[in-house]
């Protein structure tokens, strides 16, 4: 069995998901696109042909009644290039991060099996932690 992510859902009210909508697209190059006729708005952000966030709209009572008290989800990671544009985007829209470089993990035979990194850590209109990934050799 192989496993990938398929999409990252956010369901938040109709002004809050318009703000996710506006900065996913504006940081991250993501496009509007197609998406099935489901009973309530939203929208599917696409990466290319692939529809990688799912914004549904739901009542600020739907969401408060829904909030799971006690999630293990910290954040949601993209790997991304371009470090420098990605920087200057996060500097034009006011957006406050914070940056990690993480050093190359190796096997036991000294085989890079994760390479140096750099990680921005921010968060969306709607309070989710994200990560971007960065390779270092990619970033510099």
């Amino acid at each position: 069995m192989s496993v990938t992510l398929h999409h990252i859902n956010i369901s938040a009210p109709a002004q809050t998901l318009r703000a996710v909508r506006d900065f996913y697209c504006a940081l991250l190059d993501l496009q509007e696109g197609a998406r099935p006729a489901f009973n309530n708005p939203g929208y599917w952000l696409y990466a290319g042909p692939h529809a990688l966030l799912h914004l549904t709209q739901r009542s600020e009572s739907h969401c408060r009644s829904t909030q799971r008290q006690h999630s293990t989800l910290d954040h949601v990671a993209f790997a991304c290039s371009d470090l420098p544009a990605l920087r200057q985007r996060l500097a034009d829209m006011q957006c406050a991060f914070r940056e990690v470089q993480i050093a190359a993990l190796c096997d036991q035979q000294g085989q890079v099996v994760i390479p140096a990194q750099i990680q921005l850590f921010l968060q969306d209109p709607g309070g989710n932690q994200i990560e971007l990934n960065f390779e270092l050799r990619q970033a510099a």
